[in-house]
């Protein structure tokens, strides 16, 4: 990340911090019960909780070469080790537990996470919603081997992992007709191949759903994507906790948008 893009960030993160606000502030009854259980996440047995922990661990201190291509927002060839791009991509395990339980609150069915890096989020997902189907997509194959890996030694088979670029993967995705609850768009971070993938996806959202957007202070482009995105009436209310944002689809509330601490 370059130098002007951390300080257009701390920038950001200051100017977040002098706005966001705690659960005072929300008194729709369904966002309150949300915004409580994504603040006090928790798994849903120990045995979970230390399997995650041991492979976050692993993967972090992975010193083996990994070499690929990326098709996201960064671009380029990389060459370097798996630990380092484990730690660059991978969510903190508390901003995952938030999330995974932000879709345990709306009882998802139907979740799909499109970038999985190495599977830590896609294994949270999975263990705080062990009822659900979880699709995961994944556009670098040499990182999606390692979620393999993930899935494999946690004894988790249920997760579906679909490797190519979401453009590709999408369709073949949404034509079988599936009602999402939940999604977790965490990669391809420019703002107009996110509004792209919004409008694939939200014809085939439940009527109660929520997209959780990833690294929405991520660039100048992102910024302006998320501003414009929660004046969408497709949405009845935006939740922006800086390192991601919820957006969320339910006609029983007003509209309006939050800044909240986690």
């Amino acid at each position: 990340m370059t130098i002007s893009r951390v300080l257009f960030r701390i920038r950001k993160y200051f100017a977040f911090r002098r706005k966001a606000q705690t659960a005072f502030a929300v008194h729709s009854p369904f966002l309150y019960e949300l915004y409580s259980a994504m603040r006090k996440p928790k798994f849903n047995n120990t045995e979970d909780k230390m399997k995650l922990d041991g492979i976050r661990t692993k993967f972090s201190q992975c010193c083996h070469t990994i070499s690929f291509d990326d098709p996201g927002a960064k671009g380029g060839h990389i060459k370097t080790k798996a630990g380092m791009v484990f730690k660059r991509t991978s969510k903190p395990q508390k901003q995952s537990l938030a999330i995974a339980a932000a879709a345990n609150n709306i009882q998802s069915r139907e979740i799909l996470e499109m970038g999985t890096a190495f599977g830590t989020t896609s294994l949270t997902l999975q263990f705080l919603n062990p009822e659900a189907r979880v699709t995961t997509m994944e556009g670098v194959p040499e990182i999606a081997e390692y979620a393999k890996k993930a899935f494999s030694e946690t004894g988790i088979e249920s997760i579906d992992l679909q490797v190519g670029l979401f453009k590709d993967l999408l369709p073949n995705y949404l034509n079988e007709g599936r009602k999402i609850d939940f999604v977790f768009m965490d990669g391809h971070h420019k703002g107009d191949a996110s509004e792209e993938y919004i409008d694939m996806l939200y014809p085939a959202l439940s009527d109660i759903a929520i997209i959780a957007i990833d690294d929405i202070y991520y660039s100048p482009d992102m910024v302006e994507f998320w501003e414009e995105i929660q004046k969408d009436d497709r949405f009845q209310t935006g939740l922006d906790f800086f390192h991601f944002g919820l957006l969320i689809k339910n006609d029983n509330l007003q509209k309006m948008s939050f800044k909240l601490k986690l």
